[in-house]
């Protein structure tokens, strides 16, 4: 019979077999009868290791002043693939607030799911989404490309880009988790 779904993202750094460790999700899985996959961000840095990340939505790997404060500029880097694309020139600063690649991470996600659907019997109704920090952006930025693949998101600290997001359909479900101190990433309130 189709089995539920979920795919969860690693954060910026991270390596998707030390989320499916320490997510506990695995075990979870097997007992809870439905399928968990672990996508791999890329990492292309160029001159810091700006590891693994996720392209959050913006065109240019989220390349956007106006997406995030000040405090996070010197944690933001140029990867080659957005170099290439002219969307950065250097890290820093000179990152223009870049968080990731400027792969089609979007494409990525979606062929994925096409994948398992052929391969892994999914159920295509029962599609969930969840990622943390870096991964719990790209969240946020897939349920925004994607509106209908998934039944429901859960985004774990990481929130969307400003200016970069719609808000979710009245069909999905979405809760979002995260820390209200944050540098990079201040909560409003």
């Amino acid at each position: 019979a189709p089995r539920p779904l979920l795919l969860f993202l690693h954060g910026q750094y991270g390596e998707a077999s030390d989320a499916a460790d320490w997510s506990n999700l695995v075990p979870l899985a097997e007992k809870q009868g439905f399928l968990v996959a672990f996508p791999q961000g890329l990492d292309d840095s160029a001159d810091a290791d700006c590891g693994t990340g996720w392209n959050v939505g913006a065109v240019g790997g989220g390349h956007d002043n106006a997406t995030c404060v000040a405090a996070a500029y010197s944690s933001t880097c140029c990867y080659q693939s957005c170099r290439a694309l002219g969307a950065c020139t250097s890290d820093g600063a000179g990152a223009s607030c870049g968080w990731s690649s400027c792969y089609n991470d979007t494409a990525f996600i979606e062929a994925i799911v096409a994948t398992l659907e052929t391969e892994a019997c999914i159920d295509t109704d029962r599609i969930f989404m969840s990622g943390a920090s870096n991964g719990g952006m790209m969240v946020h930025a897939i349920a925004t490309a994607l509106p209908a693949l998934f039944r429901a998101v859960l985004p774990v600290y990481g929130s969307p880009l400003t200016g970069h997001t719609a808000p979710p359909p009245r069909s999905r479900r979405t809760t979002h988790h995260r820390r209200r101190r944050s540098a990079e990433s201040p909560c409003p309130g």
